[in-house]
């Protein structure tokens, strides 16, 4: 995992890889519908803000990623509810709400009817985005693309993997036997792309591109908000600027769901639950990382599963022994001298 991490993080890789991920001005990365959640639910009502409060803000905020009430306690700055029942009881209450928001925002529709209700604008948004990137991120990029394949391969060919087959005599497969494409692609590449995008020296001026693109929208939606003509009596309660606030809310959300999204594909099922006080995750969480694993499994599965029209998946065939040889003998035409370096540090 650390080696895929590395690989994943380099920066050769950044622009092609990374940056479907993390580039905070493309609507279709991951950053830009973060930054989107932690302004606002519903892009009109800024977050945090209740026209009723003459401060303007809450006692807990809204729009974290958390899975453990210790965490959230400590993004709120109080340092612990106990003995304080009344407290402890409210916060309680808002963490139960942000960890359902969080479960709705990982896990694709079950069953359910298209809700055109404003304040579900983000409902499903980390599962849409991940089969956004598997299904078309990394289709588009070759070597990535013949690594999970050749991955898949290798999986198929093991012994156990007769227990994945399905019924009848086609080479078809169950989504189980993506689980470790699923820890590569979950744990490796997502978590660790966003967990060094809170840290990593190579990510400096995309965390100062971030800053920059919270800005610009938290401004926008703020002033849009303080002069819509529906709000003009409540003149007195216009919405302050919130932009380090949120900026605040973005980059630990970032980290969070890095963690996360490691965490689910590293500690086993029958580990949950037996951590210590201040590791222990809500037992929902259980739930939200079974429908995540199920989902990432079935999404990759489609890219490689071989149906009746075509021996491979939409991923293709693994060409990398074609292509070395090829560029094996294409290099005894070139009358340059051919040298190949490696990096002992």
């Amino acid at each position: 995992a650390p080696l895929f991490t590395q690989w994943s993080t380099n920066i050769k890789l950044i622009p092609k890889l990374a940056m479907p991920i993390i580039d905070p001005y493309n609507p279709k990365s991951l950053i830009y519908s973060i930054i989107a959640f932690c302004i606002s639910s519903d892009d009109e009502h800024p977050r945090n803000y209740d026209g009723k409060d003459p401060q303007g803000k809450q006692k807990f905020e809204s729009g974290i990623f958390v899975t453990r009430f210790k965490e959230y306690e400590d993004y709120n700055g109080v340092k612990s509810t106990e003995g304080n029942k009344e407290l402890q009881k409210k916060c309680r209450l808002k963490f139960s709400g942000e960890l359902r928001t969080f479960r709705d925002l990982c896990l694709p529709p079950q069953g359910e009817t298209k809700s055109e209700a404003k304040h579900e604008k983000y409902k499903h948004m980390i599962c849409n985005f991940i089969r956004h990137f598997i299904t078309q991120c990394l289709r588009e990029q070759e070597d990535v693309r013949m690594l999970i394949v050749r991955i898949w391969d290798c999986c198929t060919q093991q012994k156990y993997a007769f227990n994945y087959r399905t019924g009848g005599s086609g080479a078809q497969w169950e989504k189980g036997i993506c689980t470790p494409i699923t820890s590569v692609v979950l744990g490796s590449i997502l978590g660790g792309i966003l967990c060094a995008l809170h840290n990593s020296n190579q990510f400096s001026l995309i965390r100062l591109k971030i800053k920059q693109a919270v800005k610009e929208r938290e401004f926008k939606l703020r002033n849009s908000w303080n002069h819509n003509p529906h709000n003009k009596d409540r003149e007195d309660d216009e919405v302050d600027d919130d932009s380090e606030n949120v900026i605040r809310r973005v980059f630990f959300n970032i980290n969070a769901l890095g963690h996360f999204f490691r965490r689910a594909v590293t500690k086993s099922h029958s580990d949950m639950g037996n951590e210590n006080a201040e590791e222990k995750e809500d037992p929902m969480v259980r739930d939200v990382v079974s429908g995540l694993h199920a989902f990432v499994n079935e999404t990759v599965l489609t890219m490689l599963q071989p149906s009746a029209a075509r021996k491979k998946g939409p991923y293709g065939e693994d060409q990398t022994e074609t292509q070395l040889a090829a560029d094996l003998y294409v290099s005894h035409f070139s009358l340059r001298r051919t040298v190949v370096s490696v990096s002992t540090e």
